[in-house]
């Protein structure tokens, strides 16, 4: 009885571990996607606010 709970608790052990390694790549993805959809959108407001205004000084003088 003692070792059919042992085997089933650390059964479901390995399945919270396998679940949250799992969720844990997932989260991570979603992350990286996450803050790599920031970086362009920062980039590019970064173009279009700092390098334009420049180009067009450049261009008017």
């Amino acid at each position: 009885m003692v070792e059919i709970d042992f085997y089933f608790l650390k059964n479901i052990f390995f399945l919270m571990i396998f679940w949250l390694l799992k969720y844990k790549l997932l989260i991570i993805s979603l992350l990286i996607f996450v803050m790599h959809q920031v970086a362009f959108s920062v980039s590019a407001e970064y173009l279009a606010l700092g390098f334009l205004p420049f180009t067009t000084n450049e261009n008017i003088v």
